[in-house]
């Protein structure tokens, strides 16, 4: 492999397979955005922009926290449908 080609391990993307509903208000003093399903997930920001910025890293932050309850928070929040097929585990 040469210097400039990436090893497959290098490639690899971690993702999350759930959604999150995120709520968003304007006011006078800027943006303010919350995940009702995250206990605590919010942020703020001047610009529409950097909310959005600033939430999508808040939620990944608050995915990888066991002590907030990670992944499995937003996963009890998913339905049947999003959830192995409607299937039990």
């Amino acid at each position: 492999m040469g210097q400039d080609e990436a090893s497959p391990r290098d490639k690899r993307r971690r993702t999350v397979g759930y959604k999150v509903s995120i709520a968003i208000e304007k006011d006078e003093h800027g943006y303010y955005a919350y995940a009702p399903q995250l206990q605590g997930c919010q942020t703020q920001a001047d610009t529409l922009e950097e909310l959005l910025a600033n939430m999508k890293e808040a939620v990944e932050l608050y995915s990888r926290d066991p002590l907030l309850g990670g992944a499995t928070a937003a996963a009890e929040q998913r339905g049947p449908d999003d959830n192995n097929g409607g299937q039990d585990a």
